[in-house]
């Protein structure tokens, strides 16, 4: 399971997702989230975390404009940002523990 992660990772690191990877993510994201604010709850916590942090309450409707405008070039960026060996880690449980983590291999 690791090595496959591995490889999505480098994936993303060095071509960028097709039109309909995109289109399929975006789609997850925005119904996920629509979901979401049905609950008053999750409501509330939405506006709660932005007080805490110190921050404007964020507009939903501006987080769906967002999403709809990341293009597949900035995953691509961001993935070659954010997945480095050296700014990830791991654990892993079990007897196995070698068995588990042998292959995943992050640098290009």
């Amino acid at each position: 399971a690791l090595e496959i992660l591995a490889l999505e990772l480098r994936r993303l690191q060095e071509t960028v997702v097709s039109a309909a990877e995109l289109k399929d993510a975006r789609e997850y994201v925005l119904g996920s989230q629509a979901l979401w604010f049905e609950s008053v709850v999750n409501q509330m916590n939405w506006v709660g975390e932005s007080l805490l942090a110190g921050r404007s309450i964020a507009d939903p409707e501006e987080s769906r404009r967002r999403v709809e405008g990341v293009t597949a070039a900035q995953i691509r960026e961001l993935a070659c940002e954010l997945f480095q060996p050296e700014r990830m880690g791991a654990a892993a449980v079990g007897s196995r523990v070698s068995d588990l983590v042998g292959g995943l291999r992050l640098g290009k």
